[in-house]
C-alpha cells in the first residue's frame, strides 16, 4: 500500500505535524503585521534558536494560543455555510447540486407523510418487521445476506451485521475491509440499566407511531439484547487480514461468501476483483457464532429497526418530535437545521463544492503552479548536480521530477466540466421527499466512496503514486495564502511539495552502491549521541536515516527554489516589527507550521542532559543537516544547529 511520505514521518519520529486547519480563511489573516504578530506570539525569544530550534520557534505557544485554530475552524465552517446558503445560480448539475440538497433539507415540507409512506413500502419490500406483523411474519422469507444486500440498493448504507469498508490502496485501487456493524447504541445504554431502558422506551414510541400493537414489546426487547451483544464483540482492528473468497469459505463455512460478496459487494463497486481483507478475523468469529445463536426473527427486528432508526429524522413532526425528547434525556445535542443541512451537502456534494471554492481563487492556482514549477527545476538541479547518483540514477530522476504532473483539488479526471458531471450521475434530488433524496444520493456515494483524494486531510500536498496532489484545503490555508510574502509560502507549504518530491524519487535501491555507502553509514551514526539506548534502537530499526536523507534533500531543494524565485521577481520586505530577516523567516515559517499539534506532545526533556525532549531533538537533528539553516542564524561551527561532524547527500 502506498504511504503519505508525511503520515510515514510522523508515525516514526512526530515531526512533520500538521495543523488541523482548514481553508477558506480571511485575507486579512495574512497581512504583515498580523503574520508579525502570529510569530512574535509563538517564539520564545530568551531561546537561542542555535541551540534548540523548535523551542525557540513555538516556545511560547501557550493552550490558550489553539484558539487561533479553533478560530479559524469556526471561520471555515462560517464562510463554506456561505458559500452553500447563497446558492450558485448555476445550471450546471453538480453545483445545482448544491442548491438542490440544500434546499430540499431547509424546507420542513419536504419530511413528513411522504416520507412516512416511503418507509412503510420499504419495510414491506425487505420482508416487513415482525414487531408489526406479529405471528403473521414468516421467518422462512428472512435471510441477513438477503437483507443486507437489498437494503443497500434501496439506499440504506447501514452496517446491520457484518459489511464492507473501502480504504485507499494507492492512488487509483481500493481494498474492502469486512467490518463487524458499528452499533450506535453506545451513549445511549452502555452498562447501565437505566439508560437502556431509556433507550427501549424510545424505540417502544417510535414502534407505536409505526403502528405496532399487542405483544411487540417482547420483539423489541429481544433485538435490543441481540444489539447488546453485537456491541460487546471485542474488535481490534489491528488484527487486519488478507483474504480470498476461498479463504474465507474455509475459515467461516457457514456463511456463504461467494453469494455474500455478489450481493453486498459486487453490485457497489466499479472494481473487477476487490482486494478483501477482514478487520479482525477473532471478532468475526464471534459474530458468526452469535448469529447461528440468534433466531431470525430478532435479527429481523433488530435489522428494520437500524432502518426506522435512520429515517426518523426524515418522517413526520410526531416522530421527530419523540426523537428530540429522547435526545434531550441522553444528553445529546441537536444541531441547528441549517447546521445539519449544511453538513449534509458537505457529504453528498463535498467534491463540487471543493472547485466552488477553487473557481474563486484561479490567480492562487496558477501561483501554486508556479510555485510547484520553481521547485521541480530546483529538484532537476540538484539531481543533475549530485555526485551520489550515476548516470542512469540521474536520469530516472529527472524524467521522474519533470513528468510528476499536478492535480489542484479532488481529482484529475473532475476538473474538467464533463468529469464532474460525470461524477454525479444518478445523483437526483427529490424535492418534496427529503428521505428519498438520501437513499438516492447514497446510492451514489456507495460507488465512490473514496474515489477522490480525502477532503478532510489538513491543507498539505502529498505525492501519491508519481502525481503530485495539492488539496482545496491549501488554497488558501495556513501552508499558502496568495496575500502573504512568497518566502513564507515556499518555507511552508514550498518545503512539504519538495519533500514529497524528494521521498518520490529518492534512489532508495541503490542505497548498497559503493559511491553512497560513506555517506549512507554517516546518515546511521547520526543518532549516536541519543542518550536513550531504546529510542536510538527505534530509529536505527525504523530506518529513519532514509527518511532523514529525504527530509534534507526537500528542505534545501525548497530554499533553493525560492532563491531562484525571489532573483528573478526581487527581494521581498521581511515582516515588519521583527528582528529576522527573510532568510530566517523562511525557516520560521516552516518550524511555526507545526506548533499548534505539538504542544500536545511536550514531553519531559529528558534526552542529552535534559537538553531536548523527544520532539525538540528530531527537529534539531534534521535541521541540523541543513546547512542553510545555521548559515541564515548565523550559528557558531560546534552548536547544535551546525555541529562539527555532519552528514552530506
Amino acid at each position: 500500500m502506498e504511504h503519505n511520505p508525511f503520515q510515514k514521518f510522523n508515525e516514526r519520529v512526530l515531526l512533520l505535524a500538521v495543523i488541523g486547519f482548514i481553508s477558506f480563511l480571511p485575507s486579512s489573516s495574512s497581512q504583515p503585521s498580523d503574520l508579525a504578530a502570529r510569530v512574535m506570539k509563538y517564539r520564545d525569544s530568551s531561546i537561542n534558536p542555535c541551540d534548540n530550534f523548535y523551542a525557540f520557534a513555538c516556545g511560547g505557544f501557550t493552550e490558550t494560543d489553539k484558539a487561533d485554530d479553533y478560530h479559524l475552524g469556526a471561520m471555515a465552517t462560517k464562510n463554506m455555510k456561505k458559500l452553500i446558503q447563497k446558492g450558485t445560480a448555476s445550471n450546471a448539475k453538480p453545483y445545482k447540486l448544491i442548491d438542490d440538497i440544500y434546499k430540499t433539507c431547509v424546507n420542513k415540507n419536504a419530511r413528513g407523510q411522504q416520507a412516512l409512506e416511503l418507509i412503510k413500502k420499504i419495510i414491506k419490500s425487505l420482508g416487513n418487521w415482525p414487531v408489526l406483523e406479529g405471528d403473521k411474519w414468516k421467518e422462512d422469507d428472512f435471510n441477513w445476506v438477503d437483507f443486507t444486500g437489498n437494503a443497500k440498493k434501496v439506499g440504506y448504507n447501514i452496517n446491520y451485521f457484518l459489511d464492507w469498508e473501502p480504504k485507499r490502496h494507492g492512488l487509483s485501487k481500493f481494498e474492502y475491509v469486512l467490518e463487524m456493524s458499528p452499533t450506535a447504541i453506545e451513549s445511549f445504554m452502555a452498562k447501565k440499566p437505566s439508560q437502556k431502558q431509556i433507550y427501549m422506551e424510545y424505540r417502544l414510541k417510535i414502534a407505536e407511531l409505526l403502528g405496532a400493537t399487542g405483544t411487540f414489546a417482547k420483539d423489541m426487547a429481544e433485538a435490543l439484547d441481540f444489539e447488546g451483544k453485537l456491541l460487546n464483540i471485542s474488535t481490534k482492528k489491528c488484527q487486519m487480514s488478507n483474504f480470498t473468497i476461498q479463504e474465507l469459505q474455509q475459515k467461516w463455512p457457514s456463511i456463504n461468501w461467494i453469494e455474500f460478496v455478489g450481493k453486498t459487494l459486487t453490485p457497489f463497486t466499479e472494481a473487477n476483483k476487490p482486494l478483501l481483507m477482514v478487520s479482525d478475523p477473532a471478532a468475526l468469529t464471534e459474530l458468526v457464532d452469535i448469529l447461528a445463536k440468534t433466531p431470525k426473527r430478532v435479527q429481523a427486528s433488530y435489522a428494520i429497526w437500524k432502518i426506522v432508526q435512520y429515517s426518523v429524522p426524515y418522517l413526520t413532526e410526531e416522530f421527530r418530535d419523540v426523537q428530540k425528547k429522547f435526545y434531550q434525556v441522553v444528553g445529546y445535542l441537536e444541531e441547528p437545521l441549517e447546521d445539519s443541512c449544511v453538513e449534509m451537502v458537505k457529504k453528498y456534494a463535498g467534491i463540487a463544492l471543493q472547485y466552488l471554492h477553487l473557481s474563486q481563487y484561479q490567480s492562487s492556482q496558477v501561483t501554486v503552479r508556479k510555485m510547484v514549477e520553481y521547485i521541480q527545476n530546483a529538484m532537476i538541479k540538484m539531481v543533475e548536480s549530485s555526485k551520489t547518483m550515476d548516470g542512469v540514477t540521474k536520469d530516472k530522476g529527472v524524467k521522474a521530477v519533470k513528468g510528476t504532473p499536478v492535480t489542484i483539488g479532488p481529482m484529475e479526471e473532475l476538473i474538467i466540466p464533463e468529469g464532474l458531471e460525470r461524477y454525479y450521475v444518478g445523483a437526483r434530488v427529490v424535492e418534496d421527499n427529503l428521505l428519498q433524496t438520501v437513499l438516492n444520493l447514497n446510492l451514489v456515494k456507495i460507488k465512490k466512496p473514496s474515489s477522490c483524494v480525502d477532503s478532510e486531510e489538513p491543507g498539505i500536498p502529498d505525492v501519491v503514486e508519481g502525481r503530485l496532489h495539492v488539496p482545496t484545503t491549501m488554497i488558501p490555508g495556513p501552508f499558502f495564502n496568495e496575500t502573504r510574502p512568497m518566502y513564507m509560502n515556499f518555507g511552508a507549504s514550498g518545503t512539504y511539495i519538495s519533500t514529497g518530491l524528494a521521498d518520490f524519487f529518492f534512489p532508495r535501491e541503490n542505497r548498497n552502491q559503493d559511491s553512497v555507502k560513506k555517506q549512507l553509514e554517516c546518515f546511521q551514526h547520526y543518532y549516536d549521541d541519543l542518550s536513550s539506548e531504546t529510542k536510538r534502537k527505534n530509529l536505527q530499526r525504523n530506518r529513519f536515516h532514509e527518511d532523514l536523507i529525504v527530509q534534507r534533500l526537500g528542505f534545501r531543494n525548497s530554499w533553493a527554489a525560492y532563491r531562484t524565485y525571489a532573483a528573478q521577481h526581487g527581494a521581498e520586505p521581511s515582516l515588519p516589527g521583527l528582528p529576522y530577516s527573510v532568510d530566517q523567516l523562511f525557516w520560521i515559517s516552516f518550524a511555526q507550521s507545526t506548533c499548534s499539534q505539538y504542544y500536545e506532545l511536550k514531553e519531559q526533556r529528558d534526552i542529552n542532559n535534559n537538553r531536548f525532549n523527544a520532539v525538540e531533538y528530531m527537529m534539531t537533528k534534521v535541521l541540523s543537516t541543513v546547512p542553510e539553516i545555521s548559515e541564515a542564524f548565523q550559528c557558531p561551527l560546534g552548536s547544535t544547529l551546525n555541529p562539527l561532524h555532519k552528514c552530506a547527500w
